[in-house]
């Protein structure tokens, strides 16, 4: 490692002078993708939201025709922590309880938000984790709702439904 040079104020650090940078932190591998139309959700019914389309995906975590709804991690990727995010927005509906959740190879529950329905405007679930994740995992979004009839997921452009995750690379 070099030695360090004591600078003054004002010192113009020039870019060869950092020589330790680490190329391999800005390296990014993951996914960001979305839903371009409203989805209707049974009530009382868990439903894993469909993705049919893609802002970006590296590695081939989605696929947009099979399996739509799943973010897996490619065969032959090595077991990392990966960050996982979600966000969704329902309609105005005034009766029952909204859940949203990240869900691991069709089981398990990894991150989840519960909310009551309010007497105005709509509502968003905003999920985010953290989570160790190997080759061939997959993850879901997940909503569930009891209003009594069906309710809609709406469309709103960059952000419902969005899903993604990114590999935390150190």
């Amino acid at each position: 490692m070099p030695v360090s040079t004591a600078r003054s104020a004002g010192d113009t650090v020039q870019i060869s002078d950092i020589n330790d940078v680490r190329t391999d932190a800005l390296n990014h591998e993951g996914c960001r993708v979305y839903h371009d139309a409203n989805q209707t959700i049974t009530t009382g019914v868990a439903t894993a939201l469909a993705f049919n389309q893609e802002r970006y995906d590296e590695d081939a975590y989605h696929d947009t025709v099979t399996n739509n709804s799943r973010l897996t991690i490619p065969a032959g990727q090595a077991t990392g922590a990966y960050f996982i995010w979600a966000n969704v927005q329902w309609e105005n509906v005034t009766v029952g309880l909204r859940v949203a959740s990240l869900r691991l190879n069709g089981a398990t529950t990894i991150a989840q938000h519960l909310t009551d329905a309010i007497d105005q405007g709509s509502q968003s679930h905003v999920l985010a984790c953290t989570y160790q994740l190997a080759a061939t995992d997959y993850v879901e979004v997940m909503v569930q709702h009891a209003r009594g009839s069906n309710a809609i997921l709406i469309t709103a452009a960059n952000y419902s439904p969005e899903f993604g995750l990114a590999r935390l690379i150190v």
